[in-house]
């Protein structure tokens, strides 16, 4: 999702925070506490908000940050895994600070009519695949593409030729397919609105690694926006990442979450969905994970899986101590926003 449209200045920022404290008109269907973040202080070039980034996927032991805009970010960054275990296992205030990597999309951004930039990210391999949105003639349009990373050169490669039109199953300003799955050999691309009043028939497109269109799967109808998923775990699961400013309630009309309740339209989402492959589809695989985000809302946009064994024998760990000594395991999920309020990079330890 394009970010420029989100807030226009301090005024609207200090309205969300009174409707996010007033009473509401409902709720959102959540029942656990929220989750912490850890957060990351980031610095360099990609500490900077214009950086507007839009994805998170792993490449490697890379964690790869997509901005929207990559010709004006300078390319794409990225951080190792090890560096983020270590602040995660010892002081995540420790200054992070991504590398830039060189992207080349040969041209796409110029070719593509309205082009408003790149949404999701995803690897297999050195396969790259990824998303982008634009507006043209008064219509949303998705565009799916792929590329390579070029290991002699340390740099990623699009291919123009690849790219195929995704047609959004709903027009609605400034949203498209926001995020990327690759698992069991093919591809599922995800769009951003699949509420019941916006998308009364949410499904998935799933291609093959060519890009050719073989199957439409059924998805659960999901409020507000999904503005990325994590790649598949051991246990064939994978999270979304489910986010909501008050300000887009008239545009995204949410329903009612649970039997008997109103609909949500004053109170900031920040949440985790558990996702799972099924015979239907895809369907949630439990609660929602509410997190934290801080004081602000923040407009989250990237999320990936985090996991690291740690020592042998060691206990699960709480995300609470992060800061301090510990040699458990570590399992959750990556998450940035683009550039409202800021760049943050966290992460949230599943429970």
């Amino acid at each position: 999702m394009n970010a420029r449209p989100m807030l226009t200045g301090l005024f609207a920022w200090l309205g969300v925070i009174l409707l996010a404290i007033m009473p509401g008109h409902g709720a959102a269907a959540e029942s656990a506490a929220p989750l912490p973040v850890v957060e990351f202080h980031l610095d360099g070039p990609a500490a900077a908000a214009s950086m507007e980034f839009s994805g998170l996927a792993w490449w490697e032991d890379r964690l790869v940050m997509l901005p929207q805009y990559p010709a004006r970010a300078g390319g794409l960054y990225f951080v190792k895994k090890q560096s983020l275990v270590e602040r995660l296992r010892g002081n995540a205030n420790a200054p992070l600070i991504p590398v830039r990597w060189e992207f080349s999309d040969g041209g796409l951004a110029k070719s593509i009519p309205g082009y408003e930039g790149y949404e999701a990210i995803a690897f297999d391999g050195d396969t790259v695949y990824a998303c982008i949105e634009s507006r043209h003639n008064k219509r949303m349009h998705g565009w799916l593409i792929k590329g390579m990373v070029d290991r002699e050169r340390n740099r990623i490669i699009m291919d123009p030729a690849s790219k195929v039109h995704l047609d959004p199953p709903a027009q609605l300003p400034n949203m498209s397919f926001e995020a990327l799955l690759v698992h069991d050999g093919k591809v599922y691309a995800f769009f951003e609105a699949n509420g019941r009043n916006v998308n009364a028939r949410a499904q998935v497109l799933v291609f093959s690694k060519d890009l050719v269109l073989t199957e439409r799967l059924g998805f659960p109808a999901l409020e507000y926006r999904l503005t990325d998923v994590t790649a598949v775990d051991e246990t064939g699961g994978f999270y979304g990442l489910n986010f909501f400013w008050t300000g887009e309630a008239e545009l995204l009309q949410p329903a009612a979450e649970t039997a008997g309740g109103r609909p949500n339209v004053s109170t900031t989402v920040e949440r985790l969905v558990p996702l799972r492959f099924s015979e239907n589809g895809i369907e949630r695989d439990g609660p929602f994970l509410p997190f934290s985000g801080g004081v602000l809302p923040s407009n989250w946009e990237g999320a990936a899986m985090l996991e690291d064994s740690g020592t042998a024998g060691g206990e699960a760990r709480d995300v609470s101590t992060a800061g301090q000594d510990g040699g458990g395991p570590l399992r959750g999920v990556m998450i940035i926003t683009d550039k409202y309020p800021a760049t943050r990079l966290g992460f949230v330890a599943l429970p």
